[in-house]
């Protein structure tokens, strides 16, 4: 007797993007992905924005738009290498995971990083500090915050295509409040973790 066998899932995806120059310190970037599915016989279409202003060489303003939300974020390079970000985020849906409005969800995220360079190109050491603010059913219709920081020790290159990072995720050890697991999660599951990562490209 032959074991029946599902029909195996087969995804076609297509990503295009195009960068218009709008004047001479500020460009368009547009995006659109397309995805299909057989199994689910589902199709998407994500389209998305990105301004991009440069109002001197060591700044840069971006706003990005798509259909779930926006981002905003500002980034400056200072003296001897030192590159900060800020940025603001804001994401919302109403057919996430549950297909209807059931399963709305909405999400702002605040993010704060410093990168100083301990020699050019080679090492170096960042910190980032993120603020993420969820509500909506998948998550109890409950306003949940956290503050989450992650450092990165030391990281560069140690040959040619060979990068090594030393970090410590979710310094401030931040958790999920209340005893009952929530669908979905947006800190670190394991608390505070040292992690290691080898990067190597072929």
């Amino acid at each position: 007797m032959l074991a029946a066998s599902a029909e195996p899932e087969r995804k076609v995806g297509l990503v295009t993007s195009d960068k218009v120059s709008l004047a001479q310190n500020l460009a368009l970037n547009v995006r659109l992905r397309y995805e299909e599915a057989t199994r689910e016989a589902a199709t998407a279409i994500a389209p998305r924005a990105e301004l991009t202003y440069k109002p001197a060489q060591t700044s840069t303003l971006t706003a990005a738009f798509d259909r779930t939300g926006f981002e905003l974020g500002m980034e400056s390079n200072g003296a001897s290498g030192t590159r900060s970000r800020v940025s603001y985020a804001w994401q919302g849906t109403n057919d996430w995971l549950a297909g209807t409005a059931n399963g709305s969800l909405g999400q702002r995220l605040a993010r704060m990083s410093v990168d100083i360079p301990i020699l050019p190109k080679r090492l170096s050491t960042s910190f980032e500090v993120q603020y993420v603010d969820v509500v909506g059913s998948l998550v109890g219709d409950r306003d949940r915050d956290y503050v989450i920081g992650n450092l990165t020790l030391l990281g560069g290159t140690v040959a040619r295509d060979t990068s090594v990072t030393l970090g410590m995720h979710n310094v401030f050890d931040a958790r999920e409040s209340g005893s009952v697991n929530q669908v979905l999660s947006f800190i670190p599951p394991d608390g505070r973790s040292v992690r290691i990562d080898v990067k190597r490209t072929l």
